[in-house]
């Protein structure tokens, strides 16, 4: 039995772009992850320690995202998913990486990236 949970909105600051000027300083990126989860035992016994913390999962989006330096999106988005499907147990992970105003005239540039195992 599986199901999709999905966090809106993880509000990060990191270093990211190929440009000097963006790597100079922190950009604010926006993070929407989704994720599916087996919870047929959660589903049976109501108890936490049988699902996936999804406030653990944020914390962990939001740890290494400000921890690293990418010049793309692409390669950032490809990170971020690989850990976290590494460190839980998950069936699949689906980002959206918003980077607002990215470039002249556009309010934002986003990537959707879908990992399974």
């Amino acid at each position: 039995m599986l199901a999709k949970i999905h966090l809106k909105q993880i509000k990060i600051s990191t270093i990211i772009g190929a440009r000097i000027k963006e790597r100079s300083e922190r950009q604010p990126l926006i993070i929407d992850a989704s994720f599916e989860i087996d919870i047929k035992k959660a589903v049976q016994t109501d108890q936490m320690e049988d699902t996936v913390d999804y406030s653990e999962i944020a914390k962990e989006i939001i740890a290494v995202s400000e921890s690293t330096k990418f010049n793309l999106l692409e390669s950032f988005a490809a990170h971020i998913a690989q850990t976290i499907l590494e460190k839980f147990s998950l069936k699949s992970i689906s980002l959206i990486v918003h980077k607002p105003h990215a470039t002249k005239g556009v309010s934002e540039v986003s990537i959707e990236y879908f990992l399974q195992p």
